[in-house]
């Protein structure tokens, strides 16, 4: 058995991938950005932080767009869905978490997600529970593997999966964080 399992929030935890993207998709649309540059541009940013999508945004769509103020619409169009509409949970999340729970395994979750609404989505589902409870870690813009007891080294990462990324450090595309010494 695991001792610990790490998620990432966006598209593994919740189901927001395809929020963000039907925003990215309208506001490319607004700004004039022809929809197969953006689609490009969407598969490139998909799973990464502002800071990081900055140039490979600005690198694809060119045209002068400051992608802070891209993103900035986004979300805004993002929170506005979710205040009104609610997150989806991907399938299986929360008997998942029930199970972990259940069996003593800890639960981190690594998200660039603003705190605010990481804890909102995990929260709206009952499901905060199990990533905030002590002893459990949710871990903000940064490296999980600061954040739990066992050396840099000998953690891995598995964001959700995403063709254009491949894994890392021994990761594969399941979406979920197992790591030997957690066994």
């Amino acid at each position: 058995m695991f001792r610990a399992v790490v998620f990432d929030m966006d598209g593994v935890i919740t189901d927001t991938e395809k929020l963000y993207r039907r925003f990215q998709l309208e506001e490319g649309k607004k700004l004039g950005i022809p929809d197969d540059v953006m689609v490009v541009a969407c598969e490139r940013i998909a799973g990464g932080t502002k800071y990081t999508n900055k140039k490979s945004f600005e690198d694809v769509v060119g045209m002068g767009i400051d992608y802070f103020d891209f993103r900035e619409a986004v979300v805004n169009k993002l929170d506005a869905h979710i205040r009104a509409h609610g997150v989806e949970l991907k399938p299986g999340v929360a008997d998942t978490l029930k199970y972990l729970k259940e069996k003593g395994v800890k639960v981190g979750l690594a998200t660039s997600t603003v705190r605010e609404r990481a804890t909102g989505y995990l929260k709206a589902h009952h499901i905060d529970r199990y990533c905030a409870a002590p002893g459990n870690h949710i871990v903000l813009s940064g490296s999980w593997s600061d954040t739990l007891p066992l050396p840099r080294y000998r953690c891995s990462h598995l964001p959700e999966p995403n063709p254009q990324k491949p894994p890392g450090n021994g990761c594969d595309k399941s979406g979920f964080a197992a790591h030997p010494d957690f066994l």
